[in-house]
């Protein structure tokens, strides 16, 4: 999402930052993946800052063995130009892990921490609650879960590895309107594919990804954006197995809205899949939790999709 309060100050996030470095099956060493990525967000422009504001705020984190990292901060509303909104809502924007930095003593020294390791899932969270003497503050939770396989040089690493995370966070203040917030919980299984066959994991369905809420009557209008989600990946029969993950998705879309009642429909997915075009390793079941906000303020709003390709490494796009 980009939110511009006014024609002359506001939010904007002009470029999109894409990344995907990983094993020497990826790096180059062996070969290249050839990656896609798929953006979706919404342009956002208000008559008058007075309507709604913005703010973006990074938190670098490391995320040990036990696989979560969690902390409190304090908002400077000053400083964030959050001031004078009754209401502020944060948004999970963007997410990047790093396996390439600095380990703790007892790490394997046979194993390039760069190449990364198999996963069970991860999750980011964010909410603003009150702080004292009437403060806002910042809560987020990180969760990477590692799992695995058949490297037993990456499964002796995983053991000890530190992780590195970056939580791109936007803080929006609205007055004089109530966010509305939904959630999905659901759990996909998916077979164990047949070797030498492309099968894709299953799909959630249209019933599991639907979350309705309800919002003030009259015609739709506002944004909404993803507060948290969360991958769970458990491998029926496999105890602390983990997947080379090839497919992560995650995403929010708007479905309907009934201007008498109020009620407005989404479609919120988080899919993961370990499918290639030569073989699935393991079964998978994904348990997926998802949290949103729809934030009903008078302002435009344009949806707009991101869809590039780039071979192994970083890539910047611009936002259209």
């Amino acid at each position: 999402m980009r939110l511009a309060p006014g024609p002359e100050e506001g939010c904007l996030a002009d470029t999109l930052d894409a990344a995907f470095i990983g094993g020497d099956f990826s790096t180059g060493d062996v070969m290249s993946d050839v990656v896609r990525v798929n953006f979706g967000y919404q342009a956002v422009q208000s008559g008058s800052p007075a309507v709604a504001g913005a703010a973006r705020l990074r938190v670098q984190a490391s995320v040990g063995p036990g696989g979560i990292a969690q902390g409190r901060r304090e908002l400077d509303r000053e400083a964030l130009s959050l001031t004078g909104y009754s209401v502020v809502t944060a948004f999970v924007e963007g997410l990047s892990l790093a396996t390439d930095v600095d380990q703790e003593p007892g790490y394997p020294t046979g194993y390039d921490p760069a190449h990364g390791y198999t996963s069970r899932g991860l999750g980011a969270w964010v909410e603003v609650v009150a702080g004292e003497d009437g403060g806002l503050v910042l809560d987020w939770r990180l969760r990477i879960a590692h799992g695995t396989s058949d490297r037993k040089d990456m499964n002796a690493a995983m053991a000890q590895a530190v992780t590195g995370a970056t939580l791109d966070v936007l803080l929006v203040g609205v007055s004089d309107v109530t966010p509305v917030h939904g959630a999905v919980d659901y759990t996909v299984s998916s077979p164990l594919a047949v070797p030498l066959e492309d099968d894709p994991c299953e799909h959630p369905s249209s019933a599991q990804t639907r979350v309705s809420v309800i919002g003030p009557p009259g015609p739709w209008q506002g944004f909404y954006g993803i507060t948290g989600f969360d991958f769970a990946l458990e491998p029926p029969g496999e105890e602390g197995a983990g997947y080379y993950l090839r497919d992560l998705d995650v995403s929010l879309s708007f479905d309907a809205h009934d201007e008498a009642t109020g009620e407005s429909s989404f479609h919120f997915e988080g899919y993961a899949s370990n499918a290639s075009g030569f073989i699935t390793f393991y079964a998978m079941e994904n348990h997926f939790r998802g949290a949103m906000a729809w934030i009903p303020a008078p302002v435009n709003a344009v949806q707009r999709l991101l869809s590039h390709e780039f071979t192994t490494g970083a890539a910047e796009f611009s936002l259209p």
